[in-house]
């Protein structure tokens, strides 16, 4: 299940901003952090933007940005 939904986030176009976002922080030669890769999920619900505010609450409130990778 897992697999499938990497696999959907790297190859939908729906996600095309995801991975741009994604691609653009690591050319600066960092990791991408969680709470900036949601900015690129605003297709995956139909919320729009809402959704990705939502998200981006979660990873806060439940410090989550801890688990993102260092460079």
């Amino acid at each position: 299940m897992v697999e499938y939904y990497l696999l959907t986030l790297n190859t939908n176009v729906a996600y095309k901003d995801l991975r741009e976002i994604r691609s653009k922080v690591r050319e600066q030669g960092m990791l991408p952090k969680g709470i900036d890769l949601a900015e690129g999920l605003f297709k995956y619900s139909e919320r729009g933007l809402p959704y990705v505010r939502e998200i981006q609450a979660m990873i806060k409130a439940n410090q989550l940005a801890q688990f993102d990778r260092s460079a």
